[in-house]
C-alpha cells in the first residue's frame, strides 16, 4: 500500500473518531435542537415532558430502592448513636431561668452501641449502653422473623437466660367500633402495624418502572391533547446573578378545558387494563376481594364522571371573556439539551415558580410562593428559598437563604453537597449550616406590639446555629449558642463480615417466659434501645 493511501485512511479514520465523539456529546443538543425546529410548540412541549416523565420514573424506582429491597440480604454492621451535651447548654438552661434548679454538670453523654447481622430470616447481636463513656448496661438480641419470636438478654437482669417474646402475642387484632356501639370489623394494634407486618408487598403490586413510565406518559399526552395550543420563544432566564439561554413553552388552560382533560383522564382509566390490574394485585396483597376493589374503584370514577358533567354544564353558561379570566398559565423553560430548567404556575395574583440556572460553574436555584394574602387585599404575600453556589465536580458549595417578603429570616450555608447521591438516589449528602436571617426580627416582632423583647433572648436567637453532617456511613446534628457547642447527636455505622446465627434452635430451649408485668417493665426499656438499634442496623445511616 501506498505511504499517501495510508495517510489518507488514517485520516479518515481520525475524522470518524473525532465525528463520533461529537455526537456523542453533543447527541442530546442536536436532538433538541431538531425537536425544537420540527414541531409545533404544543407537540414540543409534549416531546420535553415525555422524556421528563421518564426520568421521573426513574427516579422514583430509584427512591424508593425498588431492586434491592425485594432482594435476599445479609448486612453485618458495627453501628452507634451517640447523645453529647456542651457548654453552650448552660445558656440555654439560663434563657429559660432554670440555671438554678437544673444541675446536668455530671451528664456528658450517653451512647449506644451495636454489632449485629440481619438478613431477610433473622437478625441479631449485642448492644451496650453508655453513660459519661462508662458501661452502663449491655446485652444481646434475636429477632426470629419466620417464627415471630424476639429475644432478649441482659445479663445485669436475666444473668445468661434469654427472655422469649412472641409478637403474636401482641399483634392481636382489636375490634372497631362505631359510636352506636356497631362493630364495623378489626384491626392491628398500632404496634402491630410497625412492628409485625411485612410491609414488603408494596413492592410487590408496584408496577413496573416500563409500565409507570408508560401509564405517566400516556396520561399526560391525554391531558395536553385536551388543551389549547402552546407558544414557544427564545427567553434568557435569570436567578440571581446567573442568567441562561432557554427556551420559553407558554400554555394558558382554562377551567372548560381543565374539566375537559379531567374527564378524558377519568374515561381512559376505568377502561386500562394496567390500571386494573395494579388495583386488583394491591387488593389480593392487602387480603381484600379483587372484584370489590375493582368496582369500588369503578363507582368513584363514575361519581367523580358525574360531578364533572355538571361543572362542565355550568362553564358552558360563562361566556369566553369570564373564562378568560380564570385561567391557569404553565410556564416551562428548557435549557438547550432538552432539560427542564425552571417552571412556573401562575393563577391571577398567585404564582408558584422553581428553577435553577447554571452558567459554566455557576449555579442559582429559586423556589418562590406569591399570593394574595386575602381576596379583599391587593397585597401580595411572598415566601421565597434562593441562592447560588459553585459546582466542583459533583460537589456544590454556596449560599442560600429564606425570606418571606424579602427579608430573610433564615440562612443556609451548604458545603460538599453531593450532586451525584441527589440525582442517583435522592440522597442529601453535605455539610449544612443554619443560622437566623439579617431580618428575622422584623418578622417575628409586629413593630406595633408594645411588649418589648428582653435582649438576652435577641442575643442567644443571634447565637443560634445549627450545623448538619451527612455522609456514606455517618452523620451528627449540633447546636452552637454564641459559638459554643450546646447539644451534639452523632452517628455512624461500619460494614462487618457476617455470621450466621446458627444459635436460634438452643436459644428456644434456653428462653423462658417472663412473668407479665415483667415483660411490659422490660419490653418497654427495652423497645427503646432496640428500635434505634434496628433503625441503624436495617438503613444506611448516610442516607437522609
Amino acid at each position: 500500500m501506498k505511504k499517501s493511501v495510508k495517510i489518507i485512511l488514517i485520516v479518515l479514520a481520525a475524522l470518524l473518531v473525532v465525528s463520533g465523539t461529537l455526537v456523542a456529546v453533543f447527541w442530546d443538543t442536536a436532538k433538541n435542537f431538531v425537536a425544537k425546529t420540527t414541531k409545533t410548540p404544543t407537540e414540543y412541549y409534549t416531546y420535553v415532558e415525555n422524556a421528563n416523565l421518564e426520568n421521573t420514573a426513574s427516579a422514583l424506582y430509584g427512591l424508593l430502592n425498588v431492586d434491592e429491597a425485594t432482594k435476599e440480604f445479609k448486612i453485618a454492621q458495627s453501628s452507634s448513636a451517640k447523645l453529647e451535651l456542651g457548654e453552650g447548654i448552660s445558656e440555654v438552661f439560663t434563657i429559660f431561668g432554670v440555671e438554678d434548679a437544673v444541675d446536668i454538670s455530671w451528664f456528658k453523654s450517653v451512647e449506644a452501641s451495636f454489632v449485629s447481622n440481619s438478613s431477610n430470616k433473622k437478625s441479631g447481636g449485642d448492644f451496650k449502653l453508655s453513660l459519661n463513656d462508662k458501661e452502663l448496661v449491655s446485652g444481646a438480641f434475636v429477632a426470629d422473623i419466620d417464627n415471630d419470636n424476639i429475644y432478649f438478654s441482659v445479663p445485669l437482669l436475666t444473668d445468661d437466660k434469654f427472655i422469649k417474646i412472641s409478637t403474636k402475642d401482641l399483634l392481636e387484632d382489636e375490634e372497631i367500633v362505631y359510636p352506636d356501639g356497631s362493630i364495623a370489623g378489626t384491626e392491628s394494634t398500632i404496634f402491630g402495624k410497625l412492628m409485625g407486618e411485612d410491609m414488603t408487598y408494596i413492592y410487590d403490586v408496584l408496577p413496573t418502572e416500563e409500565v409507570l413510565s408508560k401509564l405517566l406518559v400516556k396520561y399526560f399526552n391525554i391531558i395536553v391533547n385536551n388543551l389549547g395550543e402552546a407558544e414557544k420563544s427564545s427567553a434568557d432566564l435569570t436567578i440571581g446573578n446567573v442568567t441562561q439561554s432557554c427556551t420559553l413553552i407558554t400554555l394558558v388552560i382554562d377551567e372548560k378545558e381543565f374539566y375537559e382533560a379531567l374527564k378524558s383522564v377519568l374515561t381512559e382509566a376505568k377502561a386500562d387494563k394496567e390500571i386494573e390490574k395494579i388495583v386488583r394485585d394491591f387488593a389480593k396483597a392487602i387480603e381484600e376481594n379483587e372484584d370489590e376493589a375493582y368496582s369500588s374503584f369503578s363507582k368513584g370514577i363514575d361519581e367523580a364522571l358525574a360531578d364533572l358533567d355538571e361543572s362542565l354544564e355550568k362553564v358552558k353558561e360563562k361566556t369566553a371573556e369570564e373564562l378568560s379570566k380564570e385561567t391557569v398559565t404553565l410556564k416551562t423553560w428548557v435549557d438547550r439539551k432538552g432539560n427542564v430548567v425552571a417552571r412556573a404556575f401562575v393563577a391571577e395574583d398567585d404564582e408558584l415558580f422553581i428553577g435553577t440556572t447554571k452558567d459554566g460553574s455557576k449555579v442559582a436555584t429559586e423556589a418562590r410562593l406569591s399570593a394574595n394574602e386575602d381576596e379583599d387585599s391587593e397585597e401580595i404575600i411572598t415566601v421565597k428559598f434562593s441562592g447560588q453556589g459553585e459546582i466542583d465536580g459533583q460537589k456544590l458549595k454556596g449560599e442560600y437563604k429564606a425570606l418571606y417578603n424579602d427579608k430573610a429570616f433564615l440562612k443556609i450555608n451548604v458545603k460538599d453537597f453531593d450532586l451525584g447521591g441527589l440525582k442517583k438516589d435522592f440522597r442529601l449528602l453535605g455539610d449544612f449550616t443554619v443560622s437566623v436571617g439579617e431580618n428575622w426580627k422584623e418578622i417575628a416582632f409586629d413593630e406595633d406590639d408594645d411588649e418589648e423583647i428582653p435582649n438576652e433572648v435577641i442575643s442567644f436567637i443571634d447565637g443560634l446555629e445549627i450545623e448538619f453532617s451527612a455522609k456514606e456511613k455517618s452523620g451528627s446534628f449540633e447546636i452552637f449558642v454564641n459559638g459554643k457547642s450546646g447539644i451534639k447527636l452523632s452517628a455512624e455505622a461500619t460494614e462487618k463480615e457476617y455470621t450466621e446465627l446458627d444459635a436460634l434452635r438452643k436459644l428456644d430451649c434456653k428462653a423462658k417466659k417472663p412473668a407479665l408485668i415483667f415483660t411490659y417493665i422490660f419490653g418497654s426499656f427495652s423497645a427503646i434501645i432496640l428500635g434505634a438499634g434496628m433503625s441503624l442496623i436495617t438503613t444506611d445511616i448516610g442516607k437522609i
